[in-house]
């Protein structure tokens, strides 16, 4: 499993813990700023948080993890390259 990943599993384990409220407790802050979609237009913003993951799935696809504002879940899926999804930076 990748930082982020775990980062996004240990704030969903939190959220779950808790209700969904938030206290930054496993240092991770995912703000829900949406996406770009394939065409530049924006969407889910103010409701969903999406990175990009650093493992491709096909040459023209890689995996996100997105999780939800309005519910406990984190979504694993595969995207265009295109799509804009945020992405955090990790020092080793």
């Amino acid at each position: 499993m990748h930082v982020v990943e775990k980062d996004l599993m240990d704030e969903l384990n939190r959220k779950r813990s808790i209700g969904l409220e938030t206290n930054n407790s496993s240092g991770f802050n995912a703000f829900p700023e949406g996406y770009r979609g394939f065409n530049g237009s924006f969407s889910s913003e103010g409701n969903d948080a999406s990175f990009w993951s650093s493992t491709e799935s096909s040459t023209d696809h890689a995996w996100y993890r997105t999780l939800y504002g309005y519910s406990r879940y984190l979504d694993r899926s595969n995207d265009y390259k295109q799509f804009g999804f945020s992405v955090r930076f990790v020092r080793d």
